[in-house]
């Protein structure tokens, strides 16, 4: 028995093998992709505490206690660390409350065209 269908997954880079209409799925995603890492980038990495917003809330790391601990907000993270002697490198933002919120759109996007391409294979 023999398979007359074109190989879905390119071999040595040579992208011109494959089904159009996978091909055109495939680009599709790479902004998608490229939105979906933008925004994990700016919500779920730790950043300089020179970049900390002076309004809060965002979480502190201390290097000392190796935790994150809440900040409500920039004069705090000033006053505790004038009073101790720990060293505060990094802020990130709080993480999404864990009732479940719904997924950000650029994941719903991302998912909806991945679910497109699993159909057409």
């Amino acid at each position: 028995m023999t398979n007359d269908k074109p190989p879905v997954a390119p071999k040595e880079g040579d992208y011109t093998i494959m089904p159009t209409k996978l091909a055109e799925a495939l680009t599709a995603l790479v902004p998608l992709a490229d939105a979906a890492c933008d925004y994990a980038d700016s919500h779920c990495r730790a950043f300089p505490i020179a970049t900390a917003p002076k309004e809060g809330p965002f979480l502190v790391w201390i290097d000392a206690e190796q935790e994150w601990v809440y900040c409500s907000c920039l004069s705090e993270l000033e006053h505790f660390q004038a009073f101790g002697n720990n060293t505060y490198k990094h802020w990130a933002p709080l993480p999404p409350p864990p009732s479940n919120p719904p997924l950000p759109a650029v994941f719903v996007d991302l998912g909806a065209a991945l679910e497109k391409i699993k159909g057409a294979g």
